[in-house]
């Protein structure tokens, strides 16, 4: 291959190949070009502005989320349990959930303006509760973000991360003052999968957008940043516990990518109808900030991407996000195509009228049950809906509404 590729560039330069082996300065000049054709010629462009291997199968799947299916609770949920979060001490309360995680059947809260971090099991009750000055950092820092682990969690602060494992052992790591970390990453079994936004893009000078390990695997292509934006909540999903694979996805791109130990092993690819699918055309020539705003301003009801990707069983559970901030829930069957919109599953009488989601649209999966939230608050519609119907609630549903804490739901999808 590199034979072939210093024949090419012979013709350019006016050298024969064999002297440009003999001239070993001018093949340590020209070998980042030699690098740079091998990578490209072997991967091509699919999607929009990105480019990985021809190799890799892609399965497309069109979808119209405002046709999703629908219907009753009754007839499409299944094991439901509303749980109230445990109350027992003052430092229990929860006043507002910022981020919520799951790993191995724990789930992790952090809340109260990302000042505490709460370990909390599938039954409500609460483990363990840090606020951010409990882990003893030299200088004190606010918590900027969380991401689940094989085992645990990994909190983010400015010059430091916390790991914490699902018992509530944790160790603090300072970052280095120069680092070429991936902003976001998953390691599976021994692979570690890299996602690099278009800002980490700019500093490091690389193309990289998806690496695994030390290898390229998805790169921009054509960059332009007010193409690109980091406006998903992550761009990797968790780990589906059964098979042992994640995807990868970006804004203004309706590709997932699957991810596993061994590789990039398949794209789907999915064509939504044209009225909510953003003009990549228009998208990809912007010219500067102001053109980008306009552009944006006319997007509202256009789909930037998907904000989150849940594996579960033989479903994808896809959180579509618009240019508008607004957020929808689908689950789609991999095997029959079938999409049902989680919103316009309907409460009636066998949960006492209560949603299975709450405002916040929290939505997670520890791989047999799909967990949600519910604030207090939201309770009230159900209890004057029972009256309405002349029904009697259960009396632990009807006295959620005092719970201190917000309410876990468990549940899973029947199949459809």
């Amino acid at each position: 291959m590199y034979f072939r590729v210093l024949i090419i560039i012979s013709k350019f330069i006016n050298l024969k190949p064999l002297n440009l082996f003999i001239k070993m300065n001018i093949f340590y000049i020209i070998k980042p070009i030699i690098l740079l054709y091998i990578f490209f010629h072997s991967f091509t462009v699919k999607g929009q502005k990105l480019l990985y291997s021809s190799e890799v199968p892609v399965e497309e799947v069109r979808i119209s989320p405002k046709h999703a299916s629908g219907g009753l609770v009754r007839d499409k949920i299944s094991n439901l349990h509303y749980i109230p979060i445990s109350s027992v001490k003052k430092e229990d309360i929860i006043n507002f959930i910022n981020k919520m995680c799951i790993t191995d059947s724990t789930l992790a809260v952090l809340s109260n303006a990302n000042n505490k971090f709460q370990l909390i099991n599938t039954s409500g009750k609460i483990t363990k509760t840090f606020l951010a000055s409990d882990f003893k950092i030299p200088h004190s820092e606010p918590i900027q973000n969380m991401i689940s682990e094989d085992g645990g969690f990994t909190l983010s602060l400015i010059h430091y991360v916390v790991k914490i494992n699902n018992q509530g052992q944790y160790n603090v790591i300072e970052l280095p003052k120069e680092t070429q970390q991936s902003d976001n990453s998953i390691k599976i079994n021994k692979t570690i999968w890299s996602y690099f936004s278009p800002d980490n893009v700019i500093e490091r000078k690389s193309l990289t957008a998806i690496q695994m390990n030390d290898t390229p695997v998805i790169a921009y292509k054509d960059f332009n940043p007010l193409s690109y934006s980091n406006n998903l909540d992550r761009n990797l999903s968790q780990v589906d516990s059964k098979t042992k694979k994640c995807f990868a996805f970006f804004t203004n791109n309706y590709e997932l990518f699957e991810l596993d130990e061994h590789g990039l092993q398949k794209v789907y690819k999915f064509i939504f109808p044209k009225d909510i699918s953003v003009d990549t055309a228009k998208l990809y020539s912007l010219k500067d900030k102001d053109e980008a705003d306009r552009f944006m301003e006319e997007s509202k009801d256009k789909l930037l991407g998907f904000n989150q990707v849940l594996p579960y069983k033989d479903y994808l559970l896809l959180q579509l996000k618009s240019y508008a901030g607004d957020h929808t829930w689908i689950a789609i069957n991999k095997t029959n195509k079938e999409v049902l919109n989680i919103k316009n599953i309907l409460p009636d009488s066998t949960n006492d009228y209560l949603p299975i989601m709450g405002w916040n649209d929290i939505l997670l999966t520890d791989g047999e049950y799909l967990y949600s939230v519910l604030y207090p608050n939201e309770v009230s519609a159900a209890r004057n809906k029972s009256e309405e119907e002349k029904h009697q609630m259960k009396r632990e549903n009807a006295n959620l509404i005092k719970s201190n804490n917000p309410i876990l739901v468990k549940f899973k999808l029947k199949v459809f």
